[in-house]
Parts: C-alpha cells; structure tokens; sequence
C-alpha cells in the first residue's frame, strides 16, 4: 500500500503528534496517526490483533522472539494497509506514521522495515507535565510501571536500583523517560534516522522543519511554510493549550511550558531524583537555568487549577473561572 514508510517515533507525550501533523503537510506524504491504536480509527476485524498487540502484557519484546509475534506484526502491517485504503483510496507514495512506543521500537522497524525513522527526544520534565496536566499517571503510569518493571533485569538491570528507589510517581515519570530515552540511542544505531531534539525544534521551528523536509527530500517552499504556520507560530484565536493532543501553541510556551506549570514540591522532588542518580538533561544553550521567580509563582498557580479540576472534576475552564 505504500512504496515508502517513514516512521516518527518518541517518547509517549514527547510531541510526536506535533511533529506528525507537521510533516504530513509535505506534499508528498500521507500521514496516519498511531496506527497501532484502533480506539483512533473505523474499527475492522483488522483491528483485533492490533488490540492485542497495544495490550500485550510486555514492555519489550526482544528480537529473539520477533518470530513468536509475526502474527501481530502481520496484523498491524494489514490493519495500516486497510487504513491507506480507507483514507486514502490504495497505494500511496509515501506513507508516513507515528508510533510512541519506544520500548517495542526494535519490533516495529522488524514490523514495518521503515525507509527513515525520525526520533523525537524531550527533557523528561516536559514528559512529566504532560502526565500531570491530564492526570495520565493515574491512566497510564501503573500498566506502564509494571511492565517496565518486569522487563528491567533483562533488559535494563542497570536501571534496577533507580527503579527500587523510585515512589512518587513524578519520580516514576522521569525514569521511564529516561529508560526511553537510553533504548532510544541502542535500538537506531543500525537504522536510517535521525534523533531530534525537541526543545530545539521549538526554538527554531522553520528552520529545523526545512532541514527535516531536505533530509527526506521533500519539497520545501513558501506553500509548504504557509501551512505549517498554524502549527509553529499560531494566531491567538487559533491557540490550543489544553487537550490531550493539543498541536498549536506557541513554540517557546511547547518547549518550556513546564518551567511555570510544575509544581514547586514536584519539581524539587524529581530535580532531586535525577541529580541523586547523576542523570543530566541540559537545554539548550546555556544549560538548565533556575527558575525565576515569576516561574515558581506562576507554578503555584498552576498547582492550584489542577487540583481545582482533579478533586471537582472539572474541566479547565470551570478552573480557570473559579480562580
């Protein structure tokens, strides 16, 4: 269904949705998002063992044992084939994905055999707010914990003692970015990639868009950057702020947005955990400065409409009304 498959990886809440509808402005690509997620999309009989898949009770699974999973590797590559029927009406000339799964990374380049894989890194403090600001670690983080858990002495036993010492879920948050981040760099040494830095795209999204486009030999002129101005510098009435996969903000606000929206005693208490176990994630530029003092009042804030919107169960705008 396609003659060429690109593949947008990254850390889950690291900005893969972004980037992927981004790219899927390119004239000469079509772009599905996650279509290893049926929940997104029509349901078929297809989408049975790609259910099965995303629930599998695995974190990773090893390439040694590819071979015991062909069939839901057969049924993702059939159910995005059926997608590019669906959505597109057959074969395309490019197909262009995104799947944030990190850990099962090295299974989805054996399932797809991507052409090029784009990989999206993020300080885990910007990760971290994404889980706070949704209440994913309540979603999410447990599932996830587990399974990283059960797969860390085979894959990861130098991880073992940070995950022992990790209770807060903040603390949690960190180190699965972290852990990603790490497979990340073993699993695409050997592949057609290139590693973005998230808060440098930010920062410089024209141009590290252009440079994107240049490296998969794509178009790039002033149609192609009319498009995407919407999505890098966005006019007030079109900004996003909330929802799970809110695509237009602005670029400084998408990079460093966690500076005045974590709350003090979370910050300090994954601050702490990364600088107890020596993990460094500097920005850009001159490094990871402190806070200001505006930051910490505005995290303060912050704080207040989340636990506003967790404990009534509002949404943000009856939050932001009360305070």
């Amino acid at each position: 269904m396609w003659d060429r498959l690109i593949l947008i990886a990254g850390l889950r809440r690291g900005g893969t949705t972004w980037v992927g509808e981004a790219l899927g402005k390119a004239r000469e690509a079509q772009y599905i998002f996650e279509p290893d997620a049926p929940a997104a999309h029509p349901e078929t009989p297809l989408s049975s063992p790609v259910t099965a898949l995303r629930e599998l009770d695995l974190w990773h699974i090893p390439p040694e044992s590819f071979d015991n999973y062909s069939e839901f590797a057969q049924g993702l590559r059939s159910y995005t084939s059926w997608l590019c029927e669906r959505y597109f009406g057959g074969q395309v000339p490019t197909l262009l994905i995104k799947i944030p799964q990190t850990e099962k990374l090295e299974f989805l380049i054996w399932t797809y055999k991507p052409d090029a894989v784009l990989y999206l890194r993020r300080h885990p403090f910007g990760v971290l707010n994404s889980y706070d600001e949704n209440g994913l670690y309540r979603a999410w983080l447990g599932c996830e914990w587990r399974h990283f858990q059960s797969d860390l002495e085979a894959l990861m036993p130098e991880l073992i003692p940070l995950a022992q010492a990790a209770k807060h879920y903040s603390e949690k948050v960190v180190l699965l970015a972290h852990a990603r981040l790490l497979l990340a760099d073993r699993f695409l040494k050997s592949s057609n990639r290139r590693l973005i830095d998230y808060e440098s795209l930010c920062m410089n999204a024209m141009q590290e868009y252009q440079d994107i486009f240049e490296w998969l030999g794509w178009e790039w002129g002033e149609g192609v950057r009319g498009d995407l101005h919407p999505l890098i510098d966005p006019d007030d009435s079109e900004i996003e702020t909330r929802g799970l996969f809110s695509t237009r903000k602005r670029s400084k606000d998408r990079a460093y947005g966690w500076r005045r929206e974590l709350a003090p005693h979370i910050y300090k208490k994954s601050e702490r955990f990364l600088q107890r176990f020596e993990l460094s994630y500097p920005m850009p530029g001159d490094g990871l400065a402190n806070r200001t003092w505006e930051e910490i009042f505005w995290s303060f804030k912050m704080y207040r409409w989340r636990r506003a919107a967790y404990v009534r169960e509002w949404g943000w705008a009856e939050a932001a009304r009360w305070f």
